[in-house]
């Protein structure tokens, strides 16, 4: 047990148990500032610079995904048919896909389910305490979204909790924030 120097008279001793309060306390406060980070740095420039750049990659990656109609989602380490059924898929196709994402930028492609909208996610955060945020590029034949959540520019909204809009950025091509 240590012993800190008195102060007035008093003796106050440090016991384990305190050393995890600041423990504790060193991380709570870790934590809100590491909220700094929390929402997507881009703007709809660069954003809008990166499909144009490697639209010819993109578009691929739409066609790639028609044609294997089946599949649900892909990222990185598999196709899948559903949230959680991998799909079985020639090596030489999944290295296709898994070099368009990396190329791209993108950590996942899925479908929307009940709609042929697909979601190429840009910037994903999702924390237990802090809530989430996500960007996407979203290729869709129809307007993805009401009127209502269709905006001139996403730039203001990035920095806000709840939100929700689209931002069209090219022929069948939009911009998607969803914070929560």
């Amino acid at each position: 047990m240590l012993v800190a120097p008195a102060e007035r008279g008093i003796t106050r001793r440090f016991t384990p148990f305190m050393k995890m309060e600041k423990l504790s306390c060193a991380l709570l406060i870790l934590l809100c500032i590491s909220g700094c980070s929390y929402h997507s740095r881009f703007s709809d420039q660069e954003l809008e610079d990166r499909l144009r750049s490697n639209e010819a990659e993109f578009n691929r990656l739409v066609l790639m995904l028609k044609e294997d109609s089946q599949l649900a989602e892909v990222n990185p380490k598999a196709a899948y048919l559903n949230s959680d059924v991998e799909a079985s898929l020639p090596e030489q196709r999944v290295a296709e896909y898994r070099a368009l994402l990396s190329k791209l930028k993108v950590t996942t492609v899925f479908r929307r389910e009940g709609t042929n909208n697909i979601y190429f996610a840009a910037w994903n955060k999702d924390d237990f305490l802090l809530g989430g945020s996500n960007e996407y590029f979203v290729y869709a034949e129809d307007v993805p979204a009401e009127k209502r959540y269709m905006l001139e520019s996403l730039n203001d909204l990035r920095r806000q909790t709840d939100a929700y809009a689209f931002k069209r950025i090219a022929d069948r091509w939009y911009l998607h924030v969803d914070n929560w």
